[in-house]
């Protein structure tokens, strides 16, 4: 898979003359609450460390704030199974009084970050190996993930619950543009499938960078950026919330007659940019509001 791109779910053929409705998917990502050796300013990587109060009070406020906002039940809810994303979780969805089991998956763990995991975070790895000599810190050394390998299982998660929103919504996908040319703008049967998503940090930022490029984050006026060995890097914050809605009806240009459906090249198309809609970026509002109630 490149990293620029991410393969589409497989689809049969639609026919043109088919009712023209429109399937979505919609990706309510969060990243958990703050912990212990966030405020200790700790690397966590794949190992763990408890939300704080403040962990706490910031994935209770998000779950209020989905609530208020979008009281439907969620199609499916996935979760890192680190403990920490676990727990945030379980405190965002403990007032739904409807909900599917969550997915724990751990294709959605943080990037392992190899000697630098428990140490602080302005040790660089070189500096790591060092201090964990001189610390006397016998334990195996923790495995190292590049970015690369952070998309490749992230990247394999979402085509996963594409091909899963096609395969069980029984919903038709058509072209977006009608035999005329124009583009059709009816929604009698369209569909939004809702995704709730709880990961990590580190790799939200691959995810997010890979599918939409950075460019585009760069130019979202929500977007804010910190420095990261050296480079800008997009800040998400403890419980921030990310919303993108990805069409998944296929672009015109991308159906042809002659394709065979049995063709696994032919049947896996891309994600174009202008088929995801950013709704929301790296969002911390519910926790601001919290704060003002609370005064």
């Amino acid at each position: 898979m490149s990293s620029d791109a991410v393969p589409q779910p497989s689809t049969s053929q639609p026919q043109k003359q088919q009712t023209q409705r429109r399937l979505s998917l919609r990706l309510f990502l969060i990243r958990h609450g703050e912990t212990e050796s966030n405020v200790q300013k700790i690397v966590i990587g794949q190992s763990d460390s408890p939300l704080t109060v403040k962990g706490i009070e910031q994935a209770k406020a998000l779950g209020e704030q989905l609530a208020e906002s979008h009281p439907r039940s969620f199609w499916r809810i996935y979760s890192s199974d680190l403990p920490r994303a676990q727990h945030t979780t379980q405190l965002i969805i403990e007032k739904r009084s409807s909900v599917p089991p969550t997915r724990f998956d751990p294709r959605l763990r943080e990037l392992a970050r190899g000697a630098r995991e428990g140490l602080p975070k302005v040790l660089s790895e070189m500096e790591a190996f060092s201090e964990r000599e001189r610390l006397g810190i016998m334990d195996p050394i923790p495995r190292f993930e590049t970015p690369e390998e952070g998309w490749s299982r992230v990247s394999d998660w979402l085509d996963e619950v594409m091909e899963d929103v096609v395969q069980e919504s029984g919903h038709v996908i058509v072209p977006e543009t009608s035999d005329n040319g124009k583009k059709d703008t009816r929604d009698d049967g369209d569909k939004v499938l809702n995704v709730l998503v709880i990961s990590h940090s580190g790799l939200l930022r691959i995810f997010l960078e890979r599918l939409l490029g950075t460019q585009r984050l760069q130019q979202h006026p929500e977007a804010r950026f910190e420095e990261k060995n050296g480079v800008p890097a997009l800040s998400i914050p403890n419980s921030s919330l990310t919303i993108l809605n990805i069409d998944l009806s296929p672009r015109e240009s991308e159906i042809s007659d002659d394709h065979d459906e049995n063709d696994a090249e032919n049947r896996q198309s891309r994600i174009a940019s202008d088929a995801v809609l950013i709704e929301h970026l790296t969002s911390t509002e519910h926790y601001s509001r919290m704060q003002v109630a609370a005064l």
